[in-house]
């Protein structure tokens, strides 16, 4: 009798686990569908030059009309050497490049 006590709590625990583990690999398989294929998008592109300070009205510009602006860089640089020694770099024109879907016509 001892010894059917010493296996009983083993022998339900492993059912148990069994009978989860059946229960799980015998239910429903997830399926899984493939997105609607898109096309590519075809972009426009759009690239400004401008004068230094007017670089934040260009970008506000470039925003509002729906350009994504991806790059921004220096276009003109010029060397400036005040009476004394130092010199300092100054940029005069920046040139921006921004993208859009194309539209379809």
């Amino acid at each position: 009798m001892p010894a059917t006590r010493r296996l009983g709590l083993p022998a339900i625990v492993l059912v148990s686990l069994a009978l989860i583990a059946i229960t799980i690999s015998t239910g429903r398989v997830a399926q899984s569908y493939p997105d609607a294929e898109k096309g590519a998008v075809k972009w426009e592109y759009n690239t400004a030059t401008v004068e230094a300070g007017e670089l934040q009205v260009k970008l506000a510009e470039f925003g509002t009309n729906g350009w994504e602006v991806f790059s921004v860089h220096h276009a003109t640089q010029v060397l400036e050497q005040d009476q004394g020694p130092k010199t300092r770099l100054v940029v005069e024109k920046f040139q921006i490049t921004g993208r859009k879907p194309a539209t379809r016509q």
